[in-house]
């Protein structure tokens, strides 16, 4: 299936009017790796401004072959840099055109990167689920790209020549009530190949799958996205998986093996996001393999087990 690519434009890369409910956000998300250096990231700013008096929510993660940098902090937005689109002095993007610059400086690490867009603005996320997109990203778009610049993490600084992948939400997002579990795993394999993946299971049990690859430019979505995750004992992190995209009787197989990465915690919801390495058809390029699992929301029952019987008495497979 090929989808509608131009369903955003470069206007929507800034900042949009805020909508009433306290839940309301805007945030963008950014994640990249350099294959030569062994460094990484991944990022996300959120403006909350119906949160207190306005508050930036910022998740940065980095990591290098010998140390990583973690830094998961609110600031107020009365700070923010004028003329950053989002973000403050310790981080902020700002986008132009399809070329993203992102920027981080404090003690521990210091990033300039820049990011050069693959393909038009879409956006790839499963349509018809309540939770996903009413109250969780009601608009929203992604895109892969090349990323330069440097990238300081301690004392280490590294020239950086990979790829990125980022995504531009903004709307209703229900932190507390919204999300039992979910899957996005996104990356690069060449200049030629992206793809990416969401699976998303509401608090209600309903269950939503999508995929899509980018190749030279045409966008496939899949008929269905298919992902195991190779979860880890503590039952947060994990060491990598495998997503499977079919189109029609065709297979793409992509897996993933973990190289490092961090825990996000936001409100209500804690996720990892795990830089990988993936294998595709003989090819190697890298993703971002986030997860989350709360399917009792604290306390309810879990309403959909894949795997397992999860009710009493005789049921079909």
């Amino acid at each position: 299936m090929t989808a509608v690519v131009h369903q955003f434009t470069d206007a929507d890369e800034a900042r949009h009017p805020a909508g009433p409910d306290p839940w309301w956000q805007e945030s963008i998300a950014f994640h990249w790796f350099d294959a030569a250096s062994g460094a990484g990231g991944m990022h996300r700013i959120g403006h909350e401004p119906g949160q207190g008096d306005g508050e930036i929510a910022h998740h940065h993660g980095v990591f290098d072959p010998t140390q990583r940098f973690r830094h998961n902090v609110r600031s107020p937005m009365a700070g923010q840099l004028s003329e950053a689109w989002f973000g403050d002095a310790e981080a902020n993007w700002s986008c132009e055109s399809g070329a993203g610059h992102f920027r981080v400086a404090t003690d521990d690490c210091e990033l300039d990167l820049f990011v050069e867009d693959l393909y038009p603005l879409t956006d790839f996320f499963p349509r018809g689920n309540t939770s996903l997109i009413d109250e969780f990203a009601a608009h929203h778009y992604e895109s892969s790209g090349r990323v330069t610049g440097t990238a300081r993490v301690g004392s280490a600084t590294h020239e950086i020549n990979g790829f990125g992948h980022r995504d531009h939400s903004w709307g209703l997002r229900k932190w507390n009530n919204a999300l039992a579990a979910h899957r996005w795993v996104s990356g690069v394999i060449g200049p030629d190949l992206a793809f990416g993946s969401m699976v998303w299971l509401a608090p209600d049990g309903s269950m939503s799958r999508g995929g899509y690859v980018v190749e030279d430019g045409i966008v496939r979505l899949a008929d269905n996205a298919d992902v195991v995750t190779w979860l880890d004992v503590d039952g947060v992190t994990h060491r990598g998986g495998e997503l499977v995209l079919t189109f029609g009787a065709e297979e793409r197989q992509f897996v993933c093996r973990a190289i490092d990465g961090w825990l996000n915690e936001h409100h209500d919801v804690a996720w990892a996001d795990e830089l990988c390495e993936v294998t595709h058809d003989g090819r190697t390029g890298y993703c971002d393999f986030e997860i989350s699992n709360n399917p009792r929301m604290g306390s309810a029952p879990v309403h959909v087990s894949l795997r397992a019987g999860n009710t009493n008495g005789l049921t079909r497979r």
